[in-house]
């Protein structure tokens, strides 16, 4: 019979955090810090080929936020672009 210390030791040696991919750490911690336009133009930036193959309620998913938070977003950034080219 082990003592409860030697016993919790070997069941906490034995039960550990599954590892994750660095790239999949790096979306987690995107999701978590950055905002919904950050997102968006990381997303643009990465796969910009995707814009006109899915469909926007698809990528709101994958970006975390709502298709309602997603049109906002890409409304303030093409008003942002026609500034910048006025």
């Amino acid at each position: 019979i082990h003592p409860p210390s030697l016993l919790l030791e070997s069941m906490s040696a034995t039960v550990q955090a599954p590892k994750i991919s660095p790239p999949l750490q790096r979306r987690i911690l995107q999701l978590q810090s950055a905002t919904a336009s950050e997102r968006y133009q990381h997303f643009v930036k990465v796969y910009p080929d995707l814009l006109l193959r899915v469909p926007l309620v698809q990528i709101a998913s994958y970006l975390g936020i709502t298709p309602e938070s997603l049109s906002r977003v890409r409304r303030e950034l093409a008003q942002q672009n026609r500034t910048i080219l006025s």
